[in-house]
C-alpha cells in the first residue's frame, strides 16, 4: 500500500510538471502565432513599432515579458497601472490609447503593454512637444535592442521611480518629475472648477465655497474643521501657490482656488515636457522665471542670490529668450522706445512742454537736441512722431541706478527702478516689457566681483561708483548667459508650487495636451 501511494504521488508530480511545461509552451506558441501583421494591426500596432515588437519577441524566443500563466506578473500589474496614470508622469492621459489590447486576452494584453511602454519611454526621453514649439512630436518607437534594455527593472526600487528615470538624467528634471508623481499620489485629481470670490465681496459664501474647494482638492479631510485650522489650511494652500501667506481669501487666492487640480497637473506636465528638451544651463548664469517674478544668479553651479522682479504687464508682456549679459551700466540713460514716446509722452507734451524738463527728458531729431517749445505739437500725431526721447540719468530715471545690457530683438534689459515699493506686491506684472530687479546693487557687486577675479589690483568698487553719480559702462570680461523663461509650475523643497499663468501662454499647450 505504501509503495502504491508513492507511485501515485510521483505520477501526479510528473503530470503536474508536464502540465506546467505544456502551459508555457502553449503561451509561447500563441504569442508566436499572434505576432503577425494582421493581429498587430487589429490592435493598433503598425509601422516601425510592429516590426520592432516582432523582432523583440523573436529574440526572446517568444517568451512573454509581462504575463505568466493566465495572469499578469507583479511587474506587468504595476506597468498597467502606470500606463493608466500617465498624468502622474507628465504625459497626456490619452496618449497611446489607440492601442486596443483586449484585457480578456493575455496575449493581446502582453503585446499592448510592450507597445505602449515603448512609446511612453520615447516620450519620456524626447518630449511630447517639439523643442521650443507648440507642435506635437510624432510618436516614435525604440528599436528592439533598446526596447529590451528599457523594459528591464531592478528588484530593489519601485518600478514607478525607475520609469521616471527613463526620461532626462538632469537633476532639475528628476526633482520636478518625482515631485509631480508624489503630488498626484498625495492629492485627489479634482476636476471641479469653482467660482469663489474674495472675502471682501461676500465673506460668508467665499469662506463656505473655499472650504468645499479645499476639501475637494485634498487639503482638508473634514468640512467641520475649526476656524483656526481652516485659516492655517488656507495659508498652506497659499504657500504652495506662491501667494501672500495671510490665511485670507483675497482676489488672487480666489483666482487660484477656482482652477481645478486636474488643470494644474496638466500645466505641470507641460513644464516637465519642456524640461525634457531643454539644453542644460551653463555653470554660471542668470535665470528669470516670469510667472514666479524671481531672478536667480548662479555662479559655478552655486546659487548666489535670489531677487524679486517686476515683469511686463499683460498688455506689454516680457519675452522669453536666451542671451548674454555683456556689460553693467551705472547711471544709465533711458532711450525711450518709440512706441512709448509716441503713445504716452506725446499727449503729455501736447498739454505742456514743461513735462519733458520736469521728468528729466530731452528731445532729439537726427541726433541733435531739439527745443520742444519751438514745435507746433498740434500738428504732431502718434503716426508721424519724428523725434527720439531720452531720459538723463539720475535718481528719477526710470531705469534707476543700474542696468544690465544683453543683445535681443525686443529691446529689453534688466534694470533698477526708482519705485522700489512695487516689489512687495503679490502680482508684479506692470512694466513695459523690461525686467525690473530688486536689490540690484547687490547683484551687480556679486557679478563684478566674480568677473574681475582675474584682474590684479582691481580697484573697481560698486559703492564708490554709485556715490560718484556718473554715467559709466563696465564691460564684463566674461559674458553671462541669461535665460528668461515661462514656467507656471516650479519645485521648492521637493514640492510643486503652482503659479498663475499670468500671460495665458499655457492655454495653447493645454488645447493640444
Amino acid at each position: 500500500m505504501y509503495k502504491f501511494s508513492i507511485f501515485i504521488l510521483l505520477l501526479s508530480l510528473c503530470f503536474g510538471c508536464q502540465q506546467k511545461v505544456d502551459r508555457t509552451l502553449e503561451t509561447i506558441e500563441q504569442l508566436e502565432l499572434f505576432l503577425d501583421d494582421v493581429h498587430l494591426e487589429n490592435i493598433g500596432i503598425t509601422g516601425l513599432a510592429k516590426n520592432e515588437i516582432i523582432s523583440y519577441y523573436k529574440k526572446r524566443g517568444f517568451k512573454p515579458r509581462w504575463t505568466k500563466g493566465t495572469s499578469l506578473t507583479l511587474e506587468g500589474t504595476r506597468l498597467k497601472k502606470i500606463l493608466s496614470n500617465k498624468l502622474h508622469l507628465g504625459l497626456p492621459e490619452n496618449r497611446y490609447d489607440f492601442i486596443k489590447g483586449d484585457t480578456n486576452s493575455k496575449i493581446e494584453t502582453e503585446i499592448a503593454l510592450t507597445a505602449m511602454f515603448g512609446f511612453m519611454a520615447r516620450d519620456l526621453k524626447r518630449g511630447v512637444f517639439q523643442k521650443d514649439t507648440i507642435l506635437l512630436r510624432p510618436l516614435s518607437f525604440p528599436n528592439s535592442k533598446k526596447l529590451d534594455s528599457i523594459m528591464r527593472f531592478k528588484k530593489t526600487e519601485k518600478i514607478e521611480y525607475q520609469v521616471i528615470k527613463k526620461g532626462s538624467s538632469d537633476s532639475n528634471y528628476l526633482n520636478f518629475a518625482f515631485a509631480l508623481y508624489d503630488y498626484c499620489t498625495l492629492y485627489p485629481i479634482d476636476t471641479n472648477v469653482y467660482h469663489i470670490k474674495a472675502e471682501r465681496q461676500d465673506s460668508i459664501n467665499s469662506l463656505l465655497e473655499t472650504k468645499k474647494a479645499l476639501f475637494s482638492k485634498g487639503y482638508i479631510q473634514d468640512l467641520s474643521i475649526d476656524s483656526l485650522n481652516f485659516r492655517k489650511t488656507i495659508a498652506n494652500f497659499q504657500k504652495t501657490h506662491n501667494l501672500n501667506v495671510d490665511g485670507k481669501v483675497g482676489d488672487n487666492t480666489a483666482t487660484v482656488l477656482n482652477e481645478s487640480t486636474y488643470s494644474k497637473i496638466k500645466r505641470a506636465g507641460i513644464v516637465l515636457d519642456k524640461m525634457r528638451t531643454k539644453t542644460a544651463y551653463n555653470s554660471t548664469y542668470i535665470r528669470i522665471n516670469l510667472p514666479e517674478y524671481m531672478l536667480r544668479y548662479v555662479y559655478n553651479d552655486s546659487l548666489k542670490s535670489i531677487h524679486r522682479v517686476i515683469i511686463g504687464s499683460t498688455k506689454t508682456p516680457s519675452p522669453t529668450l536666451i542671451s548674454k549679459i555683456y556689460k553693467v551700466v551705472f547711471f544709465p540713460y533711458w532711450h525711450v522706445p518709440y512706441s512709448i514716446a509716441s503713445k504716452e509722452i506725446l499727449p503729455k507734451l501736447q498739454e505742456d512742454t514743461a513735462y519733458l524738463r520736469a521728468h528729466n527728458y530731452k528731445l532729439f531729431q537726427n541726433k541733435e537736441e531739439v527745443d520742444p517749445t519751438n514745435i507746433d505739437w498740434g500738428k504732431i500725431k502718434e503716426t508721424n512722431f519724428p523725434y527720439r526721447v531720452r531720459q538723463d540719468f539720475g535718481p528719477t530715471n526710470s531705469l534707476g541706478l543700474i542696468k544690465f545690457s544683453f543683445h535681443n530683438p525686443f529691446w529689453v534689459y534688466v534694470h533698477d527702478t526708482p519705485n522700489r515699493k512695487l516689489f512687495v506686491k503679490e502680482v508684479r506684472a506692470m512694466s513695459h516689457g523690461c525686467i525690473r530687479c530688486d536689490s540690484i546693487p547687490n547683484l551687480a557687486k556679486q557679478i563684478l566681483f566674480n568677473d574681475r577675479k582675474s584682474i590684479i589690483n582691481d580697484n573697481l568698487n560698486v559703492d564708490t561708483l554709485l556715490v560718484k553719480n556718473i554715467h559709466q559702462n563696465i564691460q564684463l570680461k566674461q559674458s553671462i548667459l541669461i535665460y528668461i523663461e515661462y514656467e507656471t509650475v516650479v519645485v521648492s523643497h521637493h514640492e510643486l508650487i503652482f503659479l498663475n499663468d499670468v500671460y495665458k501662454r499655457d492655454e495653447a499647450y493645454l488645447k493640444l495636451w
